[in-house]
């Protein structure tokens, strides 16, 4: 859990340090291309949807790693302080907070539900599904940011051609093309490299489940 808290912390402040390093040298020299790149920029409804969509995935990054970190933290309180899970494969399904161990209590708990090898195979993909969901959600908003990226490149290209065609200046469009398509690789290694982490985490959480849930099914079929 602690290298899943530095990782993802670590991360998060080399991007900002990049950000603030970059915005330091960009005051200092004073582009006056990237100036009227910022100003075309902030008048598209096009470039201001990329930009929402990188704060909604920050958004949901921020809420799965808040709740990573909490079913981690609980599900190591939960081994540590049960002995029975590794000596008899006792899952406590009662009285704790963790919202995975909810859902093992809501199945295990059914009056058909019986700890065999087909369950347990059962089981372990129900649970894989629920820890991978928004994390599966989160891959396809980075991989749409590049093609974003991509179609303002083809857009702002098209309205450079066009202006030079018409004898005005092309820096409307060449601005346009370089800002969307920086703004969609920088989205996509952002959101992707937290939610890299994310998902190794969670991967960490299943194969504890996945251990416990086998330990259970051992358990039951040698009582049987």
């Amino acid at each position: 859990m602690k290298k899943f808290l530095f990782s993802f912390i670590g991360l998060n402040l080399f991007f900002y340090s990049i950000g603030g390093i970059a915005f330091i040298i960009y005051k200092k020299q004073q582009i006056i291309f990237i100036d009227k790149m910022i100003d075309n920029l902030s008048s598209s409804l096009f470039v201001w949807l990329i930009i929402f969509l990188i704060i909604l995935g920050y958004g949901i990054i921020l809420n799965m790693f808040f709740n990573s970190l909490s079913e981690s933290k609980l599900l190591e309180n939960i081994i540590s302080k049960n002995k029975n899970i590794i000596i008899q494969g006792e899952i406590p399904l009662q009285h704790n907070q963790s919202i995975i161990i909810k859902h093992l209590q809501k199945i295990a708990t059914a009056n058909k539900f019986k700890w065999n090898e087909e369950s347990k195979q059962a089981l372990q993909k129900y649970l894989k599904n629920i820890l991978f969901l928004y994390p599966h959600y989160l891959d396809f908003l980075t991989n749409a940011l590049p093609y974003l990226g991509l179609l303002g490149t083809v857009l702002g290209m098209s309205e450079a051609l066009f202006s030079k065609a018409q004898g005005n200046d092309m820096y409307m469009g060449l601005a346009f093309a370089l800002g969307t398509t920086i703004l969609g690789m920088v989205g996509n290694l952002f959101l992707s490299s937290l939610n890299k982490i994310i998902k190794t985490e969670r991967q960490t959480q299943l194969n504890t489940l996945n251990v416990l849930i086998s330990l259970r099914t051992v358990r039951e079929d040698t009582n049987e």
